[in-house]
């Protein structure tokens, strides 16, 4: 795992264990699935009141949005740059199989059924 994915993951379940305990486990829907999960540590949730859900999809792109708006006032260059949780997928899952993790564990964690359908090589980078 590179310096930097390694520095943002941690980074993420650094806030989401701020008490010294585990990432709390919630269900999340998949509205092309039309199906709950079990109980999982997913890392975008919040805790609201006393209930803790996932981040919706669309309060992520949001966040993306206005962190782009906010890049771009310091660096022009990147005026009109936008991102998508989709475009974190594919860095993340080649990285993760470079980095040794074998595709058909990696697979589940991505949501996807199938190694083929994350669209990354099925071989892993001989540079691990």
């Amino acid at each position: 795992m590179s310096g930097e994915l390694f520095h943002a993951i941690a980074q993420i379940i650094r806030r989401q264990t701020r008490n010294g305990q585990a990432i709390p486990l919630v269900t999340r829907y998949d509205s092309h699935e039309k199906l709950w999960s079990e109980p999982m540590p997913i890392l975008f949730q919040r805790q609201l009141g006393t209930v803790r859900n996932v981040i919706a999809p669309h309060t992520i792109l949001n966040m993306l949005a206005r962190s782009c708006e906010e890049i771009a006032e310091n660096a022009p260059s990147y005026a009109g740059t936008k991102f998508t949780p989709h475009d974190f997928r594919r860095p993340f899952a080649t990285e993760i199989v470079n980095g040794g993790l074998p595709i058909h564990i990696g697979a589940p964690r991505l949501t996807r059924r199938t190694p083929v359908a994350l669209g990354i090589p099925t071989v892993p980078s001989p540079n691990r």
